[in-house]
């Protein structure tokens, strides 16, 4: 005689062991959910500053164009004036020392030198480099026009690791 068993083995998981699959599972999507908001936080504070700096920017460099404008204006006005280049030179020197904001530097040749801040670290630099206008070549050759820090760099004191 064959004796057939009633105890049958069941080979499919526990309600236990999928409960903790599902809380694995959620805890990872509330992991990557906050790792995605503190990213879109940090994206946003680097875009406000982008933003502020370049705004500053934009604005210095608008004042730079303004003065340009005004030193081109004098220039022109001083040249429609002088009978020669050394008086052109001259008179030059003098309008443009008038000019607010502006310093100008002769040596060989005439110069002139202005800045605004963009921030209290940096500073948008302008120097031009007069010129005796010749067939339409212009009154001024631009040398420089660059964001320059404002002040110079400090070294910290001496940091000693080993007490």
């Amino acid at each position: 005689m064959i004796k057939y068993s009633n105890n049958k083995r069941s080979s499919s998981l526990g309600v236990g062991s999928s409960s903790i699959l599902i809380i694995f599972v959620l805890l990872c999507i509330v992991t990557f959910a906050i790792l995605s908001l503190v990213s879109a936080n940090a994206d946003k504070t680097l875009a406000e500053k982008n933003f502020l700096y370049a705004q500053s920017y934009f604005v210095a460099e608008n004042k730079a164009e303004k003065n340009l404008t005004l030193i081109d204006t004098t220039l022109s006005d001083v040249f429609e004036k002088a009978n020669n280049e050394k008086s052109y030179f001259s008179l030059a020197k003098k309008s443009l020392a008038d000019i607010e904001g502006i310093t100008v530097i002769e040596d060989e040749n005439l110069y002139v030198d202005y800045s605004f801040d963009l921030n209290p670290k940096q500073k948008l630099v302008v120097n031009l480099q007069i010129i005796f206008p010749l067939e339409n070549n212009g009154t001024y050759k631009i040398l420089k026009w660059q964001v320059q820090k404002s002040s110079s760099w400090q070294p910290q004191e001496e940091i000693n690791i080993l007490k």
